[in-house]
């Protein structure tokens, strides 16, 4: 049998729930892990639109810019540890 895949206010509820549950007041930082992606359909630089993009959208959340931002693309082996310890969201 398979999981019913979550609506949105289901995922924005359990979100709701995780971010502020428990959770200690101050910075916070955003952890995205998205794939996988083929290797060979990454060009040169396949990292700077994603987080271009991702920095843009927390600046204009938060009214300014990032003080940190790091990417790159991960291997199975490291996607899975970020997998393990934060579980999915889509």
């Amino acid at each position: 049998m398979t999981a019913k895949k979550p609506t949105r206010a289901s995922r924005s509820a359990r979100s709701k729930a995780l971010t502020t549950a428990g959770q200690p007041k101050g910075p916070r930082y955003w952890i995205c892990v998205i794939g996988p992606v083929p290797a060979d359909k990454l060009p040169w630089g396949a990292d700077g639109p994603p987080r271009a993009a991702a920095q843009k959208a927390v600046s204009d959340m938060a009214g300014r810019w990032p003080d940190n931002c790091w990417s790159g693309w991960a291997s199975p082996a490291q996607a899975e540890a970020v997998r393990a310890a934060w579980g999915t969201s889509c």
